[in-house]
Formats: C-alpha cells, sequence, structure tokens
C-alpha cells in the first residue's frame, strides 16, 4: 500500500474506491474532497465535478 494513505489511516476500500474513481476521470471532471461528507462521515469523501476551465 502505498505510504501516503497510510498516513490517514484509511483502510483498503476506501483508498480501491478512490484509485477506481481516478482511473475512471473522463475530460473535464476533477475530484474534490467533500467535507460535509467527511465530517458527517456519510457518502464518499469526495465528489467529482465537471470544469470548463482551470486557473
Amino acid at each position: 500500500m502505498n505510504t501516503s494513505l497510510r498516513k490517514f489511516s484509511w483502510t483498503r476500500r476506501p483508498a480501491e474506491e478512490l484509485r477506481s474513481a481516478i482511473s475512471n476521470l473522463q475530460l473535464g471532471e476533477l475530484i474534490i474532497k467533500d467535507q460535509n461528507a467527511a465530517l458527517l462521515d456519510i457518502g464518499k469523501p469526495y465528489k467529482k465535478i465537471k470544469v470548463n476551465r482551470l486557473i
């Protein structure tokens, strides 16, 4: 397992879900951290958004 993932003490399942989401990104999509889901411990701690331009 990657050492950067161990710092946050993630279990294998969320790390695999995030890797899968990253590998399925399409053109113009970003993955950002979802603070509300992380605080409430519901849903996924990230979400995909569509972007047109990056600054």
